[in-house]
């Protein structure tokens, strides 16, 4: 029984934390199920915005030397996470981690995000808010909210 979803494209966040490393299962359970395609994603903090700009540091090799360290982390992360034969593409963005992530979906027609969320208390997402909440909120595309696992 069909309910016409057709979910081919998968794009899967992560901000390298344990916590997030959660929703990984779901991504790969659910593409093997579909044949769907995986975009791992990460989003880079622009440390220009986040810091204010600072002449004597060269903001360019700072962010080149921190695209670099992502990427191997992600590949490690495909690599452990997710079946061979799953076309998986690792994408490293920059900026607002909401934003981006919902930009992203809607240009590259996903069907499915999924995010883990942080586990952080009550006062913690208050003053810093909820990436996971914002991306339900800001996002046309279907989200699925992965709690981290009990320990």
């Amino acid at each position: 029984m069909g309910y016409g979803y057709d979910v081919k494209k998968i794009a899967v966040t992560t901000d390298l934390s344990e916590n997030s490393l959660g929703a990984l299962a779901y991504a790969n359970n659910i593409a093997e199920g579909c044949g769907a395609k995986i975009y791992l994603i990460h989003v880079l903090t622009d440390i220009g915005t986040a810091i204010g700009y600072i002449p004597s540091i060269p903001l360019s090799e700072i962010e080149d030397e921190m695209r670099k360290n992502v990427a191997k982390q992600l590949k490690n992360i495909e690599l452990r996470s997710f079946s061979k034969d799953l076309d998986v593409e690792t994408v490293i963005l920059k900026g607002n981690p909401a934003s981006e992530i919902a930009e992203f979906a809607e240009k590259n027609d996903i069907d499915l995000i999924i995010v883990s969320t942080t586990g952080k208390g009550a006062l913690e997402k208050l003053l810093i808010g909820s990436v996971a909440e914002s991306i339900v909120k800001r996002s046309t595309k279907s989200v699925l909210v992965v709690k981290p696992a009990s320990k």
